[in-house]
């Protein structure tokens, strides 16, 4: 990846250590998700992780969406 930035690599790539810190892979309905854990087993989806173009096109899925996990 190249980054073209006038702002300084340090500050880009301060919190690098910490992204990852919080999220989390699940299964979910078959598919293998990036989530973000909140409470009572709810989890608010970051990532897709799929080869199946048509796993893309569930709306339950799609990230920013809260979904219930048993």
């Amino acid at each position: 990846m190249i980054l073209h930035t006038i702002i300084p690599v340090e500050k880009v790539f301060e919190n690098i250590e910490n992204a990852d810190k919080y999220l989390k892979e699940i299964i979910y309905e078959g598919e293998r998700l990036e989530v973000i854990p909140l409470s009572d087993n709810s989890y608010c989806v970051q990532r897709i992780i799929s080869t199946d173009p048509q796993s893309f096109f569930n709306e339950k899925l799609q990230p920013g969406s809260i979904i219930k996990a048993t």
